[in-house]
């Protein structure tokens, strides 16, 4: 021993370390064995777990170690114990074990930390899944190589989520400034007639205030005239009353009495009245009534058309259907649907915006839209507009609209009179709910190709005997 401190006497803390630690765990020689065939020190439990999971061969030189036998080597096993109670060895790869004191040499995949040898025999680790830290260090890095992957993954999808949504972002702004710009020109228009009826209104004012005017200045002018010829005359004959020569006076007399008299241009006595009758009527409805005259997007005397509608259903007064309990005889023309409870609207439509409204009231099934001319009329009709119909309908007290497959809509209030606006050239069918003014559905991209008609489904089903009623706006 005395040659080994010697021997060890020059030696610094540090290389011991070094030189002691075990190539597969990193940490100083536990019960060390040496391989004979290459000379290389190890951990008996370190090489043995080596061996039973990567084969039997030397991990520092790849020497095929088969047959080998482990022995623990005595004289390196008092080395290190010496070193270690002098103090001499320095374990630096780590804290220790704080239940037993002992360096963390293993990895405990169930509960997910490290522990000590005496940890991984005890009770609580007995059954779990346990890894050296160099072999379970590279299971993880794989592991998270693997997670990279897939959040690289999950970053380009969110990235293209967010370019979609940046460009949907975009989208919204741009159909916001159409919509935008949509309205202004719409109020623009309404404004443009409000100022030019007002305009138009003001100069009529205008002209009959100065056709007025130009009769009264005539009349004072006249009147002016006539003053003057009686102040000339009042003048003419005050100085005949002052002249005291008899001869004179008489003289003068037939000249002074025509003075008294004279011929004075007569005036119309007649009050020119600036009439306020045309300025303070109604002119709200006046210009209200105009203002859908030149938007011209009512269809004017909207009926429904009887030879299009289902023998099954009652019409009245032109504008009210409903769905009678038998069918009736009626001439079986083409254009009459049969047996579906469904009729059009008298006059359809080629081009140009239309609307109109009708009030559906408390029923629980009932349909509103549009139809080709060349829709089938004829057995079972199936609403889409593949088949020539855009429709809003409810049935059972749900709403929808018949696209491919059928759209739910759902309603924070049931709208008992839903307003239709057409817009032919543009490709839509919109539904509105005009007393509260909310929109509630609309057919984009409509590929009409033909004439279309307004377009009513009664219901067959509970309710069926309320009506629809068509209404026009009122003037």
């Amino acid at each position: 021993m005395e040659e080994i401190q010697e021997e060890l006497g020059s030696c610094s803390p540090g290389s011991l370390a070094t030189d002691l630690r075990c190539f597969l765990c990193s940490f100083t020689f536990t019960e060390p064995v040496e391989l004979s065939r290459c000379q290389h020190f190890y951990c008996r439990e370190c090489i043995s777990q080596y061996w039973q999971e990567k084969g039997l061969r030397c991990p520092e030189c790849g020497t095929d170690c088969e047959g080998e036998s482990l022995r623990i080597n005595p004289l390196l096993c008092r080395l290190v114990e010496y070193l270690r109670c002098q103090g001499r060895v320095v374990e630096t790869s780590g804290p220790a074990c704080k239940e037993h004191g002992k360096r963390l040499e293993r990895y405990c995949i169930t509960d997910s930390e490290l522990i000590c040898l005496d940890c991984r025999d005890s009770r609580k680790h007995l059954y779990h899944e346990v890894l050296n830290n160099q072999d379970a260090a590279q299971e993880f890095k794989e592991r998270l190589k693997e997670s990279v992957k897939e959040l690289e993954g999950k970053v380009q999808h969110q990235n293209s989520l967010k370019e979609q949504c940046e460009a949907l972002q975009e989208k919204i702004t741009k159909r916001s400034e159409e919509l935008e710009a949509h309205v202004k020109h719409s109020f623009g228009k309404l404004r443009a007639l409000l100022q030019e009826e007002e305009d138009a209104l003001l100069q009529e004012l205008q002209q009959e205030q100065e056709k007025l005017q130009r009769i009264m200045e005539k009349r004072i002018e006249r009147l002016c005239h006539s003053l003057e010829v009686l102040k000339d005359g009042m003048q003419e004959v005050q100085k005949q009353l002052e002249e005291e020569d008899t001869h004179t006076f008489l003289q003068n007399l037939k000249e002074t009495l025509a003075r008294v008299n004279p011929e004075i241009e007569a005036v119309d006595k007649t009050p020119p009245v600036l009439s306020g009758e045309k300025y303070t009527g109604p002119i709200q409805f006046w210009i209200w009534k105009k203002m859908f005259q030149i938007l011209d997007i009512a269809p004017k005397n909207l009926k429904l058309d009887q030879n299009t509608a289902s023998p099954f259903l009652v019409i009245s007064d032109g504008v009210k259907v409903r769905c009678g309990d038998k069918k009736k005889a009626v001439a079986d023309v083409p254009e009459r649907f049969d047996p579906a409870a469904c009729v059009l609207g008298s006059g359809g439509f080629d081009r140009g915006q239309h609307y109109w409204e009708v009030v559906v009231g408390p029923k629980v099934e009932w349909g509103l839209g549009v139809a080709r001319e060349s829709a089938t009329r004829k057995g079972e009709i199936r609403l889409s507009p593949s088949n020539g119909f855009w429709a809003l309908v409810r049935e059972g007290g749900e709403y929808g609209a018949f696209t491919l497959p059928p759209t739910p809509l759902i309603f924070q209030k049931k709208p008992q009179r839903v307003g239709v606006l057409l817009d032919y050239e543009a490709g839509r069918v919109s539904f509105y709910d005009p007393e509260r003014r909310t929109h509630l559905y609309t057919f984009h991209a409509a590929d009409f190709g033909e004439r279309v008609y307004p377009f009513f489904f009664t219901g067959v089903k509970e309710g069926k005997g309320d009506p629809l009623r068509i209404v026009h706006p009122q003037f």
